[in-house]
């Protein structure tokens, strides 16, 4: 016949079992909580790719806007150089600096237009 395992025998063994279990569920929770943590930063980093990519492109697109402003209206001022002050105002200096920067730019600009008509008259009348 089998023998009884003796008392000290079950509480180890009792003890050994709530001690695997516990240890499973630790270990194991933990693992599940860390998958979902993981999971929501993942989750988070791609809406702040996508929010970053959506601001690049915005900024790209007034970029290119004011690119196309200033190319057209350095377009203008050189077919038409008598209406290049209806363009200045176009560009605004941000600051005081550029602001006199920018008008010394604008005299300089201005002076070569005053002596290629002159140039141009010049050559008309040798004509």
């Amino acid at each position: 016949m089998k023998e009884k395992p003796s008392s000290d025998t079950k509480q180890f063994l009792l003890t050994l079992l709530a001690t695997t279990i516990s240890i499973i569920l630790t270990f194991g929770t933990s693992a599940v909580i860390d998958k979902r943590h993981k999971e929501a930063a993942k989750k988070e980093m791609v809406m702040m790719i996508l929010y970053d990519f959506d601001k690049t492109i915005d900024q790209v697109q007034h970029a290119d806007s004011i690119f196309w402003q200033a190319l057209k209206a350095q377009h203008d001022a050189i077919l038409h150089p008598e209406h290049f002050y209806s363009h200045i105002s176009t560009f605004k200096a941000s600051n005081e600096e550029d602001d006199k920067e920018y008008q010394e730019l604008v005299d300089e600009y201005l002076e070569a237009v005053t002596f290629l008509n002159q140039t141009r008259e010049e050559l008309k009348q040798h004509q």
